[in-house]
């Protein structure tokens, strides 16, 4: 697995229902902690927005499609 060592990247997923934001919750992964020698739970992403939610953002924004 890559790992970025850049804090500043974060991974945002568009998804058209709010059950994906329920399934973001919960950690899937289990990545190596080298450091303590053993698997640790991670996040599949950081950020989960509807599809509406991002209309919505680019609303805001004054974005115009």
């Amino acid at each position: 697995m890559i790992r970025n060592k850049k804090k500043n990247v974060k991974f945002v997923s568009v998804m058209p229902c709010y059950d994906k934001k329920l399934e973001a919750v919960r950690p899937t992964l289990l990545v190596p902690n080298f450091e303590e020698n053993e698997l640790q739970p991670h996040m599949e992403v950081d950020t989960v927005l509807a599809t509406h939610e991002l209309l919505e953002l680019f609303s805001k924004l004054g974005v115009d499609f």
